[in-house]
């Protein structure tokens, strides 16, 4: 199957944010609640198979945008599976992005890419958190690449080899013994970007701007508890500012 959703935010002539473009695509559909934030919800299985599912989101010059997601996306048996998302922001756009939980399950192939482009002053706070497989199971071929570039200039690029045809993700050097990872990628144009690190959690100053924070747990519980102490709280005005047309 293949699938494309995508939403594009604007800024109304009245100054409210609003959607301008809206598509969805099963197994992915969009809905917008009556706090302003506009949520992804499955509206079946998947990805699967050869499923190749796709998702752009674009915040025009000004808009405010605020995306989460209604509980996990499961990767289920598959060979060639994909899931993308492509991010694009204008001067001054601010998008909040957090889409839930991934759980790799022991039989999926699955590539992930999500790719951001940025004007210089957008602001973006992109996260994402993985799962390696369900209880007491070892997870499946998961490539995970995040990358990034703002004003036109390199931002960020990461990428991430798990399950069986990548020996060593498990080991000290990678993942260890750690079966959840969550990461945050944070460009703030008005905020200072520092560099820290603690137990099973690290906060890196990047060349172009910005942080990538990322927190290691033995489940996703604890990822999150690690990732919330380092990474910048989501935008507290952005609820009032993206509002229903």
């Amino acid at each position: 199957m293949r699938a494309r959703a995508r939403l594009r935010i604007e800024r109304s002539r009245s100054g409210p944010s609003v959607a301008v473009d809206q598509r969805d695509s099963p197994p992915l559909a969009f809905r917008r609640c009556v706090d302003g934030i506009y949520y992804l919800v499955a509206t079946a299985a998947g990805p699967l198979g050869t499923d190749d599912v796709a998702i752009d989101i674009e915040v025009g010059a000004g808009a405010v945008a605020t995306v989460r997601a209604l509980g996990a996306t499961l990767a289920y048996a598959s060979s060639t599976a994909r899931l993308s998302l492509r991010v694009l922001l204008d001067e001054h756009a601010i998008l909040d992005w957090w889409p839930g939980p991934l759980i790799a399950t022991a039989r999926c192939a699955l590539a992930v890419t999500t790719e951001a482009e940025l004007a210089a002053t957008a602001s973006l706070r992109l996260r994402e958190e993985l799962v390696l497989g369900r209880h007491n199971e070892r997870p499946g071929r998961l490539h995970h690449r995040l990358s990034a570039q703002r004003g036109r200039r390199p931002l960020l690029r990461h990428e991430l080899r798990i399950g069986p045809d990548s020996p060593g993700w498990d080991g000290p050097a990678v993942l260890g013994p750690a079966r959840a990872l969550a990461m945050a990628l944070q460009v703030d144009p008005g905020r200072p970007a520092t560099s820290a690190n603690g137990e099973g959690w690290a906060r890196l100053a990047l060349a172009a701007g910005g942080e990538l924070a990322l927190a290691l747990g033995r489940d996703l519980g604890e990822a999150r508890a690690r990732l919330d102490r380092v990474a910048v709280p989501a935008d507290p005005t952005a609820r009032k500012r993206s509002v229903i047309p």
